[in-house]
């Protein structure tokens, strides 16, 4: 029996991340050669356009990458949104971390992301203005940093 090339194989892999964790048919286009750059941990720049699955990008390869992703979003409902699509898979968990939180909310989400207990912590670009999200965000090293929807 003869074994698949390493890209099949990581091609297969991450097919398989897309329809059993976030219930998608398969990689669209360009999806595959920018995941690979990611996980070959080179600083990478997607430009696509809307609905080709940019999100889909750093959410597999957030889950091939062990610890905490951040995304930096400048618009608190996408936050949400997104937030919400990654917990109705019920697989990672996700949070904001944004001026709509009150003092408490922020507190239990930043003890969430010290326990490791996260998988995606969703911020607005001004949260890095302030020193201690800035501080408490720098301690715990997040393992990717992606920039989605750059306006």
């Amino acid at each position: 029996m003869e074994s698949k090339p390493a890209s099949e194989k990581s091609t297969a892999m991450l097919e398989q991340i897309a329809q059993q964790v976030f219930g998608y048919v398969g990689l669209r286009p360009g999806q595959q050669q920018v995941l690979e750059a990611v996980l070959g941990d080179r600083d990478t720049l997607a430009v696509m356009p809307t609905g080709s699955g940019k999100s889909a990008i750093y959410q597999i390869a957030a889950l091939r990458i062990k610890g905490i992703t951040l995304v930096i979003s400048p618009l608190i409902a996408l936050q949400q949104d997104q937030v919400d699509s990654i917990l109705a898979q019920d697989t990672v968990k996700a949070a904001v971390l944004n001026s709509t939180l009150t003092k408490t909310e922020r507190e239990a989400v930043f003890e969430q992301i010290e326990s490791e207990s996260l998988e995606f912590v969703f911020l607005a670009p001004e949260q890095f203005s302030n020193e201690e999200t800035l501080e408490r965000i720098k301690a715990i090293q997040p393992s990717l940093f992606v920039v989605d929807e750059a306006h």
